[in-house]
């Protein structure tokens, strides 16, 4: 399984919830905070194919950098960068 946690930049407003976890009302996208699940890395990247990611970028290709050190999250973390840092994934394999 892969947890993708989004940064806070336009591409993702929309997408996922920014906002304090505590609501009176259901979510209707979900919690930047808690991340979108995936079964594999092949299902994370058609997501990511469909919200803008180039996936065939010659100049900015799509990379997923390891992360060890991160504050927040545990695991084998990395940074996903196209260019820019547009999240991190959490693999827990198996």
């Amino acid at each position: 399984m892969v947890t993708f946690y989004p940064l806070d930049i336009d591409m993702w407003r929309g997408v996922f919830d920014f906002e304090s976890p505590i609501t009176l009302t259901p979510k209707t996208v979900p919690s930047a905070r808690e991340g979108m699940s995936f079964r594999d890395r092949a299902e994370l990247m058609e997501f990511l194919k469909c919200h803008g990611i180039r996936l065939n970028d010659a100049q900015h290709p799509l990379q997923f950098l390891s992360q060890p050190d991160h504050p927040f999250l545990t695991g084998d973390v990395y940074r996903v960068v196209q260019s820019t840092l547009v999240g991190w994934i959490v693999d827990r394999h198996g």
